[in-house]
């Protein structure tokens, strides 16, 4: 199950934004991340579960992230990518 009101963006400063179409305030960021170390240029849904976010940076990572614990960081990191 998705949850259609969901979007996710990604900027050049190494940040993960998820937005919230459903708050009141939809010109702030329900979650924010410290995604990567350089330029975020990847940003995907999971087509399986909601809460997993694949982001790709210019760093040569590839990060899964889950939605309900960004705090512990990425749940999976590949290198060299």
């Amino acid at each position: 199950q998705h949850n259609d009101h969901m979007f996710g963006s990604v900027s050049d400063d190494g940040k993960l934004f998820l937005w919230d179409l459903n708050q009141p305030a939809r010109d702030k960021p329900v979650l924010k991340v410290d995604a990567h170390k350089d330029c975020v240029n990847s940003l995907a849904f999971s087509p399986f579960n909601e809460h997993l976010i694949l982001t790709a940076s210019k760093d040569k990572t590839v990060a899964l992230w889950d939605t309900r614990q960004t705090g512990k960081g990425p749940v999976h990191r590949l290198e060299g990518h």
